[in-house]
Formats: structure tokens, C-alpha cells, sequence
């Protein structure tokens, strides 16, 4: 189920990626329990697409549920939370609310490591450079600038490209 439910996300057909994702934690709650790996990530696919749909109270809960779950399974540092973190900050900053994606953001970073895929390390910079913009631009700047250099050179990344490039236009290093 899950597999079907990241299938309909990647083709931005959020209600159907949202009705398999919402069986699929049916059926691992009932089989696993309520804290089991396959669940959480499960609950935080929901929570991008319900993110997406712009179902932002909902998304938030989810992405806090799963992020409980994998505190429970591999602690309160472990690499793992990443991805929890950056759905539950990505949906912060998609509802405005930079204030209460900034540490969350900024954990997720703290918690990223030399193995961390590019691109993935890549939206999480672009992602805090939102959040931080009228915090401290300089290190905003920085971010988007990391983040658009990976896009540059990854293959399939013309989105990531012009939104950071348009995003870097709009937000000039001031004197």
C-alpha cells in the first residue's frame, strides 16, 4: 500500500496517494502496533500529502506522530529523524509559520550527516534558508545558494534550480 501511495504523490493526485497511505496505517497498526518503522513512514507520507492539500493542522499532526515514533525506535539523534523533520518543517514553512519551522529545521540539519544524499541535504538548506530569511540573511543566502548549486548539478532538478534562483533574485544580500 505504501508503494501506491508514494506512486499517487509523486503524480500530484494527493487524494488517492492520501487513501492508500491512510489503509496501509490501518493495516500496520494492526499488525505492528502503534510503533513500528513502516507506520511512521506511512504517517508521514500522509502528513506531505495532507501538507499538500494544504490540510496544514492535520499534516502537522502526522508528521509529529511519526517523528514520536522514530524517537521511540532509534532515540533523540539519530539521522533517521530527518526525514519526520523536514516534512513537518516543510509544512511549517508552507503554512507561514517560519517561527515554529526554524528549530525544527535547524534539528533536522543538526542531525544530517557526510552520508546524507546531496539532493535530500539540498531542500533541507533551501527549506531553513526560508525560514531564516528575515532572521539572518547572510546565513539564508548561504543556504540557497548550497541548495541551488546542488540543483545546478544534478540532472532532472530544473524545478529546485528556478525556484531557488527566483528565490535568490527576490532576496538580495542587503549592505
Amino acid at each position: 500500500m505504501t508503494s501506491l501511495g508514494s506512486f499517487f504523490y509523486l503524480q500530484k493526485k494527493f487524494d488517492e496517494s492520501a487513501t492508500y497511505d491512510e489503509r496501509a496505517i490501518a493495516i500496520l497498526e494492526n499488525t505492528h502496533g502503534p510503533v513500528h518503522p513502516d507506520l511512521a513512514a506511512c504517517l508521514d507520507n500522509l502528513g506531505s500529502a495532507r501538507s499538500d492539500q494544504g490540510r496544514y493542522e492535520e499534516a502537522i499532526a502526522l508528521h509529529r506522530r511519526a517523528l514520536g515514533i522514530y524517537e521511540k525506535l532509534y532515540g533523540p539523534n539519530h539521522s533517521e529523524l530527518v526525514t519526520p523533520l523536514l516534512g513537518l518543517g516543510r509544512t511549517y514553512v508552507d503554512a507561514g509559520d517560519h517561527a515554529a519551522a526554524r528549530p525544527v529545521l535547524e534539528r533536522a540539519f543538526a542531525l544530517c550527516g557526510d552520508g546524507t544524499d546531496p539532493l535530500y541535504r539540498a531542500d533541507l538548506e533551501f527549506l531553513l534558508a526560508e525560514a531564516l530569511d528575515k532572521r539572518d540573511r547572510r546565513r539564508a543566502r548561504t543556504l540557497a545558494i548550497a541548495a541551488r548549486d546542488v540543483y545546478r548539478a544534478t540532472a532532472h532538478q530544473e524545478e529546485g534550480l528556478a525556484v531557488a534562483n527566483e528565490w535568490l533574485q527576490g532576496h538580495p544580500l542587503l549592505p
